[in-house]
C-alpha cells in the first residue's frame, strides 16, 4: 500500500488545489532527497505504508511496478 506524505490542509491560508503553500514546499524539499525504488531517479514522494518497507517511487514508477496505491479524496490523502 502506497500513498503520498501530502496530506490536504482545510484552512483558510493560502493554498493550492487544498494544500497548504508550505506543505507543499516541504513535500518537495523531502522529495529531493527519496530515490525512487524503480527508476533510481531523485523526487520518489510515494511511499509504502507498511512500517518495515522502505521503497519509494514516482506515482507512475509505481504503477508500473504494480503497487497498490491508496488515495482517500474525502480524507484529504493522495
Amino acid at each position: 500500500m502506497f500513498s503520498s506524505a501530502l496530506v490536504s490542509s482545510h484552512t483558510d491560508n493560502e493554498s493550492l488545489g487544498g494544500f497548504s503553500i508550505e506543505d507543499i514546499q516541504k513535500e518537495i524539499k523531502r522529495g529531493t532527497k527519496l530515490m525512487c525504488s524503480l527508476c533510481h531517479c531523485p523526487g520518489a514522494t510515494i511511499g509504502c505504508d507498511v512500517k518495515t518497507c522502505h521503497k519509494t517511487y514516482h506515482y507512475y514508477c509505481a504503477l508500473h511496478d504494480k503497487a497498490q496505491i491508496r488515495e482517500k479524496p474525502s480524507q484529504g490523502i493522495y
